[in-house]
């Protein structure tokens, strides 16, 4: 300062010193992180005027719709959008703005308000700036003018079309689309009923374990175990149940009639455990069922006190069979680790022949029984007494046990009977034997077998493994293997085979 010495320095602080305005302004817009956020409101232009607000609930952080209508909304979906405002920033400062009705900003486009914490933000964004691709925009993106409500600095941002489309149609995108909001947990009971068909109920005992029952009228079957693999995928079913479209938020009676929910396909209730704050007990779903102009079904859902009407994907109806044996425990036995199968005999009813018979004589194993015969039947044997030990059906086909099969609306005789000898013994008990009797029918094409058993009253589809090794039983012996190989046939095109020179004419061609 003083002129008397001259001092060198980088030039990084002469060019620290030349920085302009542009250089100082902030370029971020929304600063309030999706956590903090509140609330989000977007406002579209007149003539529409359409206002939608959403609010976070303290409780349970759940959003909510709360104008135009009152109603769930998609959590991740909002976020994503607020995500998405959030990320928006300053593309160029606009020193001299173009007129107001140059830049929209006077009627804006979208009017996008978010309330965080004793803070709030507001940004108005107006017109494209042009329908030509400019530099640095790219075709996902559209360059708009903008500004911050308080503030008269107009700018441009770059917003990317699907964020665009979000806050357009925000009344349908950042809509929940989850018909029933459950947690799996508070569930205590289950029923499902149809037009003319007894109602199927299903209960969690104290266990955690459901078991099954049909009501018909007052009265009600006997419980039987229900199998947790079926329960568990009709509960995952009717939690991600989700509208198709949002079909009419304020239905007339005549409307809800005409889309079948005056007798509706399906009534499913559903009752929970109470829990704080007031969360409700129960909830009911209903499936209408109606049909286009061109004759295809259309599915409705609706949820009992609630005025919206959803169009869902028809196929949930074959995931809510009104029929308690399709609930039904698949396992109808699985022997404790002591058990032995100790004999095995199936014989054709028709004229009382034995397919197959084995007893295992005291101290023999299955393995040596089974040691002189075909690999294949070895096979089929070890298969076959596995599926026995643990029995358990693909479905079942009737909900008792019938002395006679039912194929393609004919009755049929079995054809085969499988008797197991099971031994079985205790702790300081001797063994004791005891014989389970199947029924088998012919196998029908590839995947199909009934079975038939008075002991455990019912008859069901036997597994693939069952079917697999009861067939190499039944048919093992009369199959007659792959065909034998066929010779080549000579059409001229194959080489045949030189006759040596020193080979007479006359000798035979080898």
């Amino acid at each position: 300062p003083a002129g008397t010495r001259i001092h060198v320095v980088g030039r990084s602080l002469v060019e620290a010193l030349m920085l302009g305005p542009d250089q100082f302004r902030s370029t971020s817009l929304v600063d309030i992180p999706v956590f903090e956020a509140r609330s989000l409101a977007v406002q579209l232009p007149a003539p529409g005027n359409l206002r939608v607000r959403l609010a976070r609930s303290p409780q349970n952080q759940r959003w909510t719709f709360e104008s135009p209508i009152q109603t769930r909304a998609d959590k991740n979906a909002v976020e994503l959008v607020l995500s998405g405002i959030r990320e928006l920033s300053v593309a160029s400062f606009l020193d001299t703005p173009p007129a107001a009705g140059v830049t929209g900003l006077d009627n804006p486009a979208f009017r996008l308000t978010v309330e965080g914490t004793q803070r709030r933000a507001i940004l108005l964004l107006g017109t494209p700036v042009s329908a030509e691709a400019r530099p640095g925009v790219t075709r996902a993106e559209t360059e708009m003018y903008a500004k911050l409500e308080d503030r008269d600095t107009v700018f441009t941002v770059n917003i990317t079309d699907d964020l665009l489309d979000d806050l357009r149609n925000a009344q349908t995108k950042l809509r929940e689309r989850r018909l029933l909001d459950f947690d799996p947990a508070r569930l205590t009971a289950l029923s499902i009923t149809a037009p003319g068909q007894p109602e199927v109920s299903l209960q969690r005992l104290e266990t955690g374990a459901w078991q099954v029952l049909a009501r018909q009228g007052t009265e009600a079957a006997q419980p039987q175990a229900a199998d947790p693999a079926v329960v568990a995928r009709l509960i995952e079913q009717l939690g991600q149940l989700r509208a198709v479209a949002f079909h009419s938020d304020a239905p007339f009676p005549v409307d809800l009639e005409q889309w079948g929910f005056n007798r509706a396909e399906r009534e499913v209730v559903l009752n929970l455990t109470p829990e704080p704050p007031a969360q409700a007990a129960s909830a009911t779903l209903l499936l209408g069922v109606t049909t286009n102009a061109g004759g295809q079904p259309l599915t409705y859902a609706r949820v009992a006190d609630a005025q919206f009407v959803y169009q869902v994907r028809s196929a949930i109806l074959d995931e809510l069979p009104v029929v308690a044996r399709h609930y039904r425990l698949r396992t109808l036995r699985d022997l404790p680790p002591g058990a032995r199968i100790t004999g095995v005999a199936l014989r054709r009813l028709a004229d009382g022949t034995t397919v197959f018979a084995r007893d295992l004589a005291a101290g023999q194993t299955w393995e040596t029984a089974l040691a002189a015969e075909k690999p294949e039947l070895q096979s089929a044997v070890q298969q076959l007494l596995g599926e026995l030990r643990t029995l358990r059906a693909r479905d079942f086909v009737r909900d008792a046990f019938s002395p006679t099969l039912e194929i393609d609306g004919q009755p049929q005789p079995w054809v085969y009977q499988l008797d197991v000898t099971i031994a079985l013994s205790g702790a300081g008990e001797a063994e004791r034997t005891t014989t389970s009797t199947l029924l088998l029918g012919e196998r029908q094409g590839g995947t199909s077998l009934l079975v038939g058993s008075a002991e455990f009253n019912t008859v069901f589809h036997a597994t693939q493994p069952f079917l697999d090794s009861a067939f190499a039983l039944t048919f093992g012996s009369r199959d007659p293997g792959p065909p034998p190989a066929q010779p080549a046939k000579d059409n001229g095109d194959t080489a045949k085979p030189e006759v040596p020179a020193a080979q007479s004419a006359t000798e035979p061609k080898p």
